[in-house]
C-alpha cells in the first residue's frame, strides 16, 4: 500500500527524495524568448535547504556582472518542490531580477527527461524603464 509521505518524500515507502529527480545540470532553450542555442543551467540543494527547496543556476542565462568589480555573477533562484513532478518559483529576486513562475516534468518523452520552466523576469534596462520576460525554458536531461 502507498503511505502518506512526508513533504518532500514519494514512494511506496517514502524513500525517495522528491528533488532528486530535478538534480542535475540540464541543457535548457528558450524559442519563444530568442535563446536557441542551448545553455547549460544547474539545479541543486544544500543541506541548509528544506528538502523541498532546490536551487536553479542560470535561469534564463541572463549576464548578471558585479557593480564593482564588473566580473560576471553566478546567480540562483530558489524554488519550493509543490509535488512529484511541479516547482514553483514564487517572487526570487536575484541579481536586480525578479523571478516567478512555475516548472513541469513532461512525463511524456520517452527518450529524455524534460522539465518545462514557464516564467516571468522582471528588471531594469540599462536606461531604467522596466522590462518584463515572459519565457519558456525546455531543460533537457
Amino acid at each position: 500500500t502507498q503511505c502518506d509521505c512526508l513533504s518532500g518524500f514519494e514512494g511506496t515507502d517514502c524513500e525517495l527524495v522528491t528533488r532528486d529527480k530535478f538534480l542535475g545540470t540540464w541543457s535548457a532553450t528558450e524559442p519563444d524568448c530568442g535563446i536557441d542555442e542551448p545553455y547549460s543551467l544547474l539545479i541543486t540543494f544544500t543541506t541548509t535547504l528544506d528538502t523541498d527547496k532546490v536551487l536553479i543556476q542560470n535561469l534564463g542565462n541572463y549576464q548578471c556582472v558585479d557593480p564593482v568589480t564588473g566580473a560576471e555573477i553566478t546567480y540562483t533562484v530558489e524554488a519550493t518542490i509543490e509535488d512529484s513532478n511541479t516547482i514553483d518559483i514564487d517572487r526570487f529576486e536575484t541579481c536586480g531580477t525578479v523571478f516567478t513562475g512555475t516548472g513541469k516534468l513532461d512525463l511524456n518523452d520517452p527518450t529524455a527527461t524534460v522539465l518545462n520552466i514557464e516564467y516571468t523576469a522582471t528588471y531594469e534596462d540599462e536606461n531604467g524603464q522596466t522590462e518584463v520576460d515572459q519565457c519558456t525554458a525546455i531543460l533537457v536531461m
